[in-house]
């Protein structure tokens, strides 16, 4: 199924983003919305469960190959309770960013289902990683 991901600017009435949900999954696509490594996820929490998926960002927007920041380890553990809470089991969690060998265990014991392994993937060990991944 296709989906759309968006990166929301914080507001403090969400109207626009809603009607723009409902308009994309009228289309029979998947909804997710992108959670900087600087915002916190109650600031999104009337939205969260208007989504399919949630990605936060493990490093700063637009950088490469920098190092996992592990305080986002709290907003996992906090998105998988609220997940919980309102009980909306389907809403995926994603982390996009910083996605290295160490960083996966951590992401996902967390509560993460995917993680964006960019860098990761596409760098000079690219035989070693790959092994890796088909042994997970």
């Amino acid at each position: 199924m296709s989906e759309i991901k968006t990166h929301i600017v914080e507001t403090p009435h969400f109207s626009v983003e809603r009607m723009s949900f409902r308009k994309i999954k009228s289309y029979k696509m998947r909804v997710g919305i992108v959670i900087k490594t600087d915002e916190k996820i109650e600031n999104f929490e009337d939205l969260i469960n208007k989504v399919d998926k949630v990605i936060l960002m493990g490093t700063k927007l637009g950088v490469k190959g920098k190092e996992f920041e592990k305080k986002i380890l709290i907003e996992i553990e906090k998105l998988k309770s609220y997940i919980r809470k309102i009980n909306k089991s389907n809403i995926a969690i994603e982390v996009d960013g910083g996605i290295r060998e160490y960083s996966v265990p951590l992401v996902v014991n967390a509560g993460a289902d995917s993680v964006v392994a960019g860098s990761l993937i596409f760098n000079e060990e690219y035989k070693k990683i790959s092994k890796w991944i088909h042994s997970l």
